[in-house]
């Protein structure tokens, strides 16, 4: 309220009731202005903070390896939430609840740093407030306590829990006054992440296989009758794995699978013949398991292997496999996998043995078919052999139907190098390849897309062809040429 008293011709005195109290002040009515009008009534938001508290004791228990708490020696005070945790277990493993568990049965030994939060709700957000740090050592089994047990809890913190409109005139408040405080937003401790501890220790977890090794045992026999061959498997054993079958590879292209092996050598070129027998297995296995020789002179077989043949040959397999915990390189605890303790049947290994395949899926071609490619026939006869001794300087030429191949392989077993000669269709030049004993010279006239690139027209083999050659010719081998077109 205000009153206007005339003091001069442009001056009045103006009467205000500021705050409950009559103030006169000069106002200067022809500028129209309040004159020393420093007093003014605003109003301003202030904030209610509330300290809250836990406070008691924190109880961690073991049991055996197992980790649990008793929280109710915890007295809360303005803490609004219910009785809820997380509880970082130093191990990358976090739980939440009113009653955090873990098992350390499959955890590396160590000291492990626990880490306890209590829950405070919020009324827009849950967060979480660190109210302990615990120590636990293991040493296999074993687990202590090696922080206080039980830890004292004093933990508080101060929020703001209402806030409303105060009324100042004149700097003063006026009506109800409220305490006049900052907006308190305490930060959340717990992000929901968690460093594994012991990192020093340089702990880890690998994988090991359970090998065990198998073992063909037994015999191998081998009979003759008139031109044909039987190799009989039937006493061959298998021990730790189980056979799916066996198949023999007679040296001349041809495979057999079962267990009695029966071939007629009637249309085969004389020569000696290496019979490869190999098993297959449920784990996956091809195992080469042993060779015989015979000899067919284009009239008679006889045995060069003494039979029976007795079988010893061994290979490694895997038959399950499980987690390892280890500090370093020592191991940590027992093996297990996701449905506990594993027990090993075999010896437990982070190298895990490769499948075996010693089969290449390509005979030692002496003779015949093999599917599509076919295979002719080279000198004397003899198919893609040349067997006896040879004179050096000796040169052969290979048979006509060698003209219209396109891959030849070459393996020399004479005791001394030879030189295989060849012409193409390509550009027809002689070329010379050397290939010394044991030697093997492969070619195939085709493009990097597969189309074909021309044909062999001509070859022969070369024995003992410079000066110098260690070794003669003069004693039986053989040289195996095969081609297909």
């Amino acid at each position: 309220m205000k009153q206007f008293v005339e003091i001069c011709s442009n001056l009045k005195e103006a009467v205000y009731n500021l705050c409950g109290i009559n103030v006169t002040k000069p106002v200067d009515m022809t500028v129209g202005a309040y004159l020393l009008n420093d007093t003014h009534k605003h109003t301003e938001r202030v904030y209610v903070n509330t300290t809250a508290t836990l406070s008691g004791t924190l109880q961690t228990i073991i049991t055996g390896t197992n980790v649990s708490f008793n929280f109710a020696s915890i007295v809360a005070i303005n803490w609004t939430s219910p009785s809820s945790y997380a509880v970082e277990f130093g191990n990358g493993y976090t739980d939440l609840g009113g009653n955090p568990t873990f098992n350390f049965v499959n955890e590396p030994d160590g000291r492990y740093t626990l880490k306890v939060y209590r829950l405070f709700r919020f009324t827009d957000n849950d967060k979480y407030f660190l109210i302990a740090e615990i120590e636990i050592d293991k040493v296999g089994s074993l687990l202590t306590v090696a922080s206080t047990n039980p830890v004292t809890i004093n933990r508080s913190i101060t929020y703001t829990s209402s806030e409303g409109l105060q009324s100042y005139c004149n700097g003063l408040p006026v009506g109800s006054i409220l305490p006049i405080s900052p907006k308190l937003d305490p930060e959340n401790e717990w992000l929901g992440q968690t460093d594994a501890n012991n990192s020093s220790l340089n702990n880890h977890t690998e994988t090991l296989c359970d090998v065990v090794t198998a073992t063909f045992g037994g015999t191998l026999n081998g009979t003759i009758a008139g031109t044909v061959y039987t190799l009989n498997a039937g006493a061959v054993t298998l021990a730790n794995d189980t056979l799916i079958n066996y198949f023999v590879d007679w040296g001349n292209g041809i495979t057999d699978i079962g267990l009695i092996f029966t071939y007629d050598f009637v249309n085969q070129p004389s020569s000696k013949y290496e019979p490869k027998l190999y098993g297959i297995t449920t784990s996956g296995q091809i195992i080469f398991i042993s060779a015989i020789e015979i000899n067919w002179n284009g009239t008679t077989l006889s045995n060069i292997t003494t039979f029976p043949v007795s079988i010893s040959r061994t290979y490694q397999r895997v038959i399950g496999k499980a987690f390892q915990n280890y500090i370093g390189s020592v191991p940590n605890g027992l093996p297990y996998t996701s449905l506990g303790t594993y027990t090993p049947t075999g010896t437990l290994t982070p190298n895990c043995p490769e499948f075996r395949n010693d089969f290449l899926g390509v005979a030692d071609a002496t003779n015949g078919t093999n599917g599509a490619p076919i295979v002719t026939s080279l000198e004397n006869s003899s198919a893609n052999r040349i067997t006896g001794a040879q004179a050096l300087g000796t040169t052969i030429i290979t048979n006509p139907a060698f003209i219209g191949s396109r891959e030849v392989i070459v393996y020399n077993q004479y005791n001394t190098t030879v030189q295989f000669q060849y012409t193409t269709t390509v550009n027809g030049v002689l070329h010379t390849v050397n290939i010394p004993r044991g030697g093997t010279f492969e070619k195939t006239l085709k493009r990097d897309d597969y189309t074909n690139e021309g044909t062999y027209t001509s070859g022969r083999i070369v024995f003992g062809f410079a000066a110098g050659t260690i070794g003669t010719a003069t004693s039986p081998n053989e040289l195996n040429i095969n081609w297909t077109t």
